[in-house]
């Protein structure tokens, strides 16, 4: 907010849509909010969940990371930032930074362990995008 001299994230996240195609403002706990220029799509996703991090190295970069996979995929701009959030979440719960970024099987074991009606909604596109067979085999 400061580099933009707005008051709020959402004001912030319109500011640097007005200079880039796709802006991104993360919120910590809040979780994280986009605009897609060449969509117009704009969306809020919550963060996955909390708890104590053993490591926060890296987790924004593998949230971008993961934003930029989600992207490339072609997904709606809310599920790129709830696979970003998820990532992000996954790779605090472990030491290391770059090794502590989960991978596939990472991401489908705990698809596979949710129960939680809400997750079980705001995640269903990991059925679509997750090889089950090939990563829980």
């Amino acid at each position: 907010m400061a580099y933009t001299r707005t008051s709020t994230p959402q004001d912030a996240v319109a500011r640097i849509a007005e200079l880039v195609p796709l802006a991104v403002v993360t919120c910590g706990s809040a979780g994280a909010i986009a605009i897609d220029g060449s969509t117009g799509e704009q969306a809020w996703a919550p963060a996955a969940w909390s708890w104590d991090a053993l490591d926060t190295t890296g987790a924004g970069d593998i949230f971008g990371a993961s934003l930029v996979v989600g992207t490339l995929a072609g997904w709606p701009l809310v599920d790129r930032l709830r696979f970003a959030n998820l990532c992000a979440a996954l790779s605090v719960g472990r030491l290391g930074g770059a090794p502590a970024a989960p991978g596939w099987s990472t991401i489908a074991r705990w698809w596979l362990s949710t129960q939680d009606p809400q997750l079980r909604t705001d995640y269903a596109f990991l059925d679509r995008v997750l090889d089950h067979d090939r990563l829980t085999n």
